[in-house]
């Protein structure tokens, strides 16, 4: 973590990454995303970050000391691959919940609770390299996932061990390695693939919802959330899969981007292509809106060697309410009494950054902005 320590325009960071975070976060795991957001709604900006190996974690601000709370948080047990974190108050009951883009179901990989994918890391077979080890349960016994050719490329002597194919499909992890060296490797599981929203339920307290089951097609990147068909209730966009899986696992394909549409209680209902003219077929990645100068909202999907598609949001030009540098957070009150929280960010879902405004509409009956030194501004509606 790199303290601003910069002055006129000489720019200068200190790392105070020791000063400011527990010394256990740095063994977090394979980091793909991270977002600033403040989850108890304390005025103190949390981080979470997401990755593959690993549990949703959230490292607390307790005034300037980042701790880590996960384990505290009913997140600890979903361990998965995740890829990506965006943030609104998706349930519109006053704090921030967070959509995180995962593998999906629509693979060979399956894990559970009960029968986790898991990784064993170790220089088994002492060549001076690191080994990973990759497993999956049959009948409750942990095989490994990858074939005898893979396994003898990798590790040359198990060639003499393993000679015949039938042997190495009839061994366990445990036969072919010794539980001793399993036990002094590096170990870590993945036990939920679904893409998923991550309801805030207050106190430190967070539930798992997977979405519904046409996101768990193929893994899921780029998240947009704002209310796209003015109903006064957040919905989704996403897009997704992945071209960049070993051979013996092939391709990710099956997404074509997607729009869920929201009943504004964290619950969503999934609208085809079709109906909804958002269609993204391709290595979809990175998901972000602009804002033209007379209103228009654009959509743009980023693609791996594919092309930057841009989809333009029918409807009349919409009314923006530009936020300065250091707006935080809004407490959004409608007229039908519910209050939302939005919180601003520089940067939200996949090596993504969008306009950074807040979009005003007819069912707002006042807005309060809050920045990040605490000064407090009101919008009513006479204003909007």
């Amino acid at each position: 973590m790199l303290r601003n320590d910069s002055h006129n325009q000489e720019l200068k960071f200190v790392d105070k990454t020791s000063d400011l975070i527990d010394p256990e976060v740095f063994e977090a795991g394979a980091i793909s995303d991270a977002l600033w957001s403040d989850i108890s709604n304390d005025g103190w900006v949390d981080l979470l970050i997401v990755g593959e190996w690993m549990s949703p974690t959230i490292l607390e601000n307790r005034q300037q000391r980042f701790q880590n709370i996960t384990n505290n948080t009913g997140l600890e047990a979903y361990t998965g691959w995740w890829n990506s974190i965006t943030a609104a108050d998706l349930d519109q009951d006053g704090d921030t919940d967070y959509i995180l883009g995962n593998l999906g179901l629509n693979s060979r990989f399956k894990a559970s609770d009960n029968q986790p994918i898991e990784i064993f890391a170790y220089d088994f077979d002492q060549s001076g390299t690191i080994d990973p080890i990759i497993t999956y349960f049959v009948e409750g016994e942990r095989y490994p996932i990858h074939n005898r050719d893979l396994f003898v490329q990798q590790m040359p002597s198990l060639r003499n061990r393993m000679i015949f194919y039938e042997d190495f499909a009839n061994s366990r992890v445990d036969k072919i390695f010794g539980i001793e060296l399993l036990n002094k490797a590096y170990f870590a599981d993945v036990r939920y693939l679904q893409t998923a929203l991550i309801r805030n339920n207050g106190n430190g307290r967070f539930e798992v919802q997977a979405l519904p089951r046409e996101s768990q097609f193929a893994p899921v990147y780029g998240a947009l959330i704002d209310d796209y068909d003015k109903d006064c209730k957040p919905d989704l966009l996403l897009t997704g899969n992945s071209y960049s899986a070993d051979i013996e696992t092939g391709n990710y394909g099956a997404f074509r981007g997607q729009f869920l549409k929201g009943n504004g209680d964290g619950t969503f209902v999934h609208l085809g292509s079709r109906q909804t003219g958002f269609f993204v077929d391709g290595d979809a990645k990175g998901l972000a809106e602009l804002i033209s100068n007379d209103g228009k909202r654009m959509i743009l999907a980023a693609q791996n060697s594919g092309d930057l598609k841009v989809f333009e949001v029918k409807g009349p030009p919409a009314s923006y309410l530009p936020l300065r540098p250091d707006d935080f957070f809004a407490e959004i009150t409608y007229k039908s009494g519910v209050v939302e929280r939005r919180e601003f960010y520089h940067g939200g879902g996949y090596l993504s950054s969008a306009s950074r405004s807040l979009k005003l509409s007819k069912c707002i009956e006042s807005i309060q902005i809050t920045s990040f030194k605490g000064e407090v501004r009101n919008i009513t509606n006479n204003s909007l």
